[in-house]
């Protein structure tokens, strides 16, 4: 009986290994050498984003526990054909020919139309213009064993980037101390060639726990006096500006929907 038990611990403990270590090679299973299970194909990129694909040819870049905003009418993973990573930006063309930048610290998501435009952004963000290629051919690469150019050392973790700070900040100002009754944006906003802009909100109430606000409809984010928020704007001639309580806010502080704040303004770019 007790040799029997023993058999089933020793078989446990081999079944967890196998779980933890990759059956070839023996080597502990991380975020970086993972790139298959079952019927999907994976090429790590930075934690906790990868592309990934279900279907030959066709891959996507997801990862955030957030549905990323990839502009006015479009949400969800990031269809990609082609990328290249540079610092916390991972860049490269999209399924649909349009070629894209994505900023994993901020979630911020901006498409442009030619590599030319790109290039442009990536050299305005002091960003190494690091090699472009398919996803399929760094599957490829992973499966002889090759590491992709932007991985780390084996056993380190990706180094942590800080955004590079903007250059203009505009301000937006939001009247009201009972309620939100106006807002404005401060400053004239001049075109961006990376139709990225960046602003603080400024709302006349000390305490704040009712008001968001939302860039070319954005997911809300609550206003807070010590962010500075990014706003991509995707046509870069009106960018969308709402400051309201959400529904669900309103809701559970018991606010009637007739009572509840919505204020939504277009603004030109000059």
């Amino acid at each position: 009986m007790k040799t029997r038990h023993t058999i089933l611990i020793l078989l446990a403990f081999l079944f967890a290994s196998c779980n933890l270590s990759d059956n070839k090679t023996g080597v502990k299973k991380d975020f970086y050498n993972s790139i298959a299970d079952w019927d999907i194909k994976y090429v790590p990129i930075i934690p906790p984003f990868r592309a990934s694909s279900t279907y030959p040819g066709q891959w996507v870049i997801n990862g955030s526990q957030e549905i990323l905003h990839l502009g006015k009418n479009r949400g969800g993973d990031i269809p990609v054909n082609s990328f290249g990573v540079s610092k916390n930006y991972i860049y490269g063309k999209t399924e649909n020919g349009q070629w894209f930048l994505f900023n994993i610290n901020s979630l911020v998501y901006s498409e442009y139309s030619t590599d030319t435009e790109l290039y442009k952004i990536l050299n305005l963000f002091k960003l190494g213009k690091n090699q472009i290629e398919s996803c399929d051919k760094y599957f490829q690469q992973l499966s002889d064993n090759k590491r992709c150019y932007w991985y780390p050392k084996v056993g380190e973790e990706y180094q942590k980037f800080e955004d590079k700070l903007p250059d203009k900040v505009y301000t937006v100002l939001v009247d009201g101390k009972e309620k939100a009754t106006d807002f404005k944006v401060k400053e004239t906003i001049q075109k961006s060639v990376s139709k990225l802009y960046y602003f603080t909100v400024r709302y006349d109430n000390e305490r704040n726990d009712l008001f968001y606000v939302s860039f070319d409809y954005s997911p809300p984010q609550l206003i807070d006096k010590n962010k500075i928020y990014t706003a991509y704007c995707e046509d870069n001639v009106f960018l969308d500006i709402s400051i309201y309580t959400p529904f669900p806010v309103g809701q559970s502080k018991g606010i009637d929907e007739k009572d509840r704040i919505v204020l939504s303004k277009q603004i030109e770019l000059k």
